[in-house]
């Protein structure tokens, strides 16, 4: 799918653009230029809409094929796309409202209300004479609908206007942007450059998979290079601690090799002790990255388009991982308490116990 905006839009451009090679079908999108009120019982408030679109029906079956009777039953609530980047827009401010709690996009999905066309209830003075109310049933989330409106099916939108504004029935449409099926991704390319050559703007889900993996791309080394760090300053912190300790420890060690105790049991108290620091900073380390990553993920997920590339997590989750992380972490152990434990094993006995 391709996305293509013009300023002028009209049905015979789009005609000919059906007829390119490779084009299977064009689906338009036609704004609708009056404002909106929302009320429902899942909003204490009414919401005002100045952004509404008017899309294919099509695309409310493609993405929501259980929804095609409420297109085709004139009686039936009105399906509305709604973007899950409004939901938390409006999140972002459900703190400073007393008892409301925010909006929940599983429970939004599937909630009724009525929206009144050419009204608007915190701009009075932008209302029209004219109104028109309607049912209406949330079927979804999508990135089709505007972040500070609704997306409607296209006949209803086309309708609104002529009713509304008084738009003359014979007046020549203009579509606000088209959307473009191919038959097969192998004519991506070919009419890109055919519409780029007929001066369309053009975006298409292939690029923002490649934007999209760029950026995830760029996350992660950025993520690993930070690991990397850590570990460096873990190992370093963890050879001062051992260090600090022979030196905190010196008169027992002397005294311990006076009485005979042998260099390798000297070594493995050292070495003991640093492995329990490790293994106790790992179990926390993995025990925090993993909570964190879990949050991470969902909001990542929450906040990037709605498109079909998108993997269903970001993150990779396998117990793998944590074992691979627990063989580096004990090499980096055992190098780092090796100096420390042998310098309190070869300490001379006399020199430990006077100081």
């Amino acid at each position: 799918k391709i996305n293509f905006l013009q300023k002028k839009l009209t049905e015979e451009v789009l005609q000919k653009i059906e007829k390119i090679p490779g084009v299977s079908k064009v689906s338009r999108e036609y704004p609708v230029v009056v404002p909106a009120t929302a009320e429902a019982d899942i909003i204490p408030f009414p919401i005002d809409f100045f952004f509404i679109k008017g899309i294919d029906a099509s695309l409310f079956q493609k993405e929501f094929p259980d929804e095609k009777g409420f297109i085709d039953d004139p009686n039936a609530p009105l399906p509305v796309f709604l973007s899950p980047f409004a939901l938390d827009f409006l999140n972002s401010f459900s703190a400073s409202i007393p008892g409301f709690s925010g909006f929940d996009p599983k429970s939004v999905v599937g909630e009724t209300g009525e929206v009144t066309f050419g009204k608007s209830s915190f701009f009075p003075l932008i209302s029209k004479k004219n109104t028109i109310t309607r049912k209406i049933k949330v079927v979804g989330l999508s990135q089709y609908a505007p972040l500070l409106g609704i997306a409607i099916p296209l006949s209803t939108a086309i309708e609104l206007n002529k009713t509304i504004e008084g738009i003359d029935n014979s007046s020549e449409i203009e579509y606000s942007r088209f959307f473009v099926h191919l038959q097969s991704s192998e004519y991506l390319f070919s009419v890109q450059e055919t519409l780029r050559s007929m001066d369309f703007l053009v975006s298409s889900e292939q690029e923002k998979a490649e934007e999209l993996s760029l950026s995830l791309l760029i996350i992660q080394g950025v993520l690993l290079f930070s690991s990397f760090l850590l570990l460096i300053l873990s190992s370093l912190f963890l050879f001062s601690t051992l260090s600090l300790s022979v030196l905190e420890h010196q008169k027992t060690i002397g005294i311990l090799r006076a009485l005979g105790t042998p260099k390798i049991t000297i070594s493995t108290i050292f070495l003991v002790q640093g492995m329990m620091i490790s293994i106790s900073a790992f179990i926390i380390g993995i025990a925090f990255g993993f909570f964190i990553s879990i949050e991470a993920n969902d909001f990542i997920l929450r906040n990037i388009p709605n498109l079909s590339f998108i993997p269903e997590s970001i993150f990779l989750f396998s117990w793998k991982i944590p074992l691979f992380l627990f063989g580096i972490i004990g090499s980096i152990t055992l190098i780092s308490t090796f100096f420390p434990a042998r310098r309190a094993s070869n300490m001379n006995p006399l020199h430990a116990i006077l100081g």
